[in-house]
């Protein structure tokens, strides 16, 4: 769904239980550019995300222009830049920083209003937003304003309020509903502050779970002032979303002892393992994309950080006997308080789900090697069961996508 990066895969060095060793840059299969004339030779992937929004917006191929530097960030926009503006959030005590990307009409910057908005929610959290920012611009066609925001401590949303937060003040922080509080806020912004009438929401990895909770539970478009003060809601998509935590990790377990098991008989290098999972399940370019590397250098708060499930991480574990001796070795999962019990029912979602939005379309979409796996995302056709029960067209509301050969992040 979106950019790639360097993968923060942890060096298999004889630690006890627990243990987490140092981060090690890793490669993947070449992208294949668009048109880009730029001397950097900027690569325009297409994948997973870009498949998935082809299905509601016809893209077309980036025009030759030279990159803009946005800070330490290389903006893979050519010719179209974002502006950056300041949303208050959480009583006006921080404020987030939000993209706005508009594409070019007949050589002219387009309008906003033109067409529906789209609001991109990346994964994380923690991670920064710029590994979306390809997608962002395949977007921006035919006048249609795309958003994208970072969450607070991380990206352009590292203030001060928020970096003043340690590693494990932010694991008790609920940071779900922190989330949800700020993407009520943004989403205030874009109706009073932007004008944006309409919007279709776009969620990554947790911020699709984010929104989904936001949707349901919550009720984000139910209360009163979500009919004047939201976008109206037009549809929305979730790329590579689990709908439960502790689905999401035992896939993400299982999935790992298969790399484990293929590969023992070619290799003794525990870190080819974690290569080879990396580049099959989560992102299988070579070089990486430096909008997915820049972002993961930079997640907040360090290695790891608070993100969900796999993207957590990985540790080396060696057993012992009563003795002292080592038994074995494998990878495993590195804990992350990060809605750590957290998950909806396909019941649940056929409940909620029609009220909540209206009945708005649903699209699911995943790759073919994502670690959200097929169990993963069984909650969402509850989609499907909601549009049955109240007489809505089934095929119109909600659609499932699985793009061959791809993994979590795909560009």
């Amino acid at each position: 769904m979106s950019g790639l990066l360097t993968p923060a895969v942890v060096s298999p060095e004889r630690h006890s239980a627990g243990a987490v060793a140092t981060q090690r840059p890793q490669h993947a299969p070449p992208a294949v550019p668009l048109a880009c004339g730029c001397k950097r030779r900027c690569h325009f992937p297409t994948g997973l995300v870009v498949a998935a929004a082809s299905a509601a917006v016809v893209a077309r191929q980036a025009r030759p222009g030279l990159c803009r530097r946005v800070g330490r960030r290389r903006a893979l926009t050519c010719r179209r830049a974002y502006e950056i503006l300041p949303v208050p959030v959480r009583g006006g005590s921080s404020s987030v920083g939000l993209k706005r990307f508009l594409a070019d009409v007949g050589g002219l910057r387009s309008i906003p209003r033109m067409l529906p908005a789209i609001l991109l929610l990346h994964d994380g959290p923690g991670l920064p937003s710029q590994y979306l920012e390809p997608l962002a611009v395949r977007l921006c066609v035919g006048g249609r304003a795309v958003y994208v925001y970072d969450q607070l401590g991380c990206g352009l949303s590292r203030n001060a309020a928020a970096t003043e937060l340690t590693s494990e003040e932010v694991q008790d922080v609920d940071l779900l509903q922190s989330s949800i509080s700020d993407f009520r806020d943004v989403l205030c912004f874009l109706s009073s502050c932007l004008g944006e009438p309409q919007v279709h929401l776009v969620g990554h990895g947790y911020g699709g779970a984010m929104l989904m909770e936001a949707m349901l539970r919550k009720g984000l478009y139910q209360t009163g002032a979500a009919k004047s003060d939201f976008p109206t809601l037009r549809s929305i998509c979730l790329l590579g979303v689990a709908s439960s935590t502790m689905v999401l990790c035992s896939e993400a377990r299982r999935l790992m002892r298969q790399t484990e098991t293929a590969l023992s008989k070619t290799s003794e290098d525990a870190e080819d393992v974690a290569r080879s999972f990396w580049l099959r399940h989560i992102c299988g370019l070579k070089p990486q994309p430096a909008c997915l590397t820049d972002a993961y250098s930079e997640a907040f708060p360090g290695l790891g950080g608070q993100r969900w499930g796999p993207l957590a991480g990985w540790f080396w574990y060696v057993g012992s006997t009563s003795q002292g001796a080592t038994v074995g070795g494998q990878w495993e999962l590195r804990k992350s308080a990060t809605l750590q019990s957290w998950q909806l029912e396909r019941s649940e979602v056929a409940a909620m789900y029609w009220e909540a939005t209206g009945g708005a379309p649903l699209l699911s979409i995943r790759g073919q090697h994502d670690f959200v796996t097929d169990a993963c995302v069984e909650a969402w056709r509850g989609v499907s069961d909601a549009a049955k029960a109240y007489g809505g067209v089934v095929d119109k509301t909600f659609s499932e996508v699985v793009i061959g050969a791809f993994g979590h992040n795909a560009h």
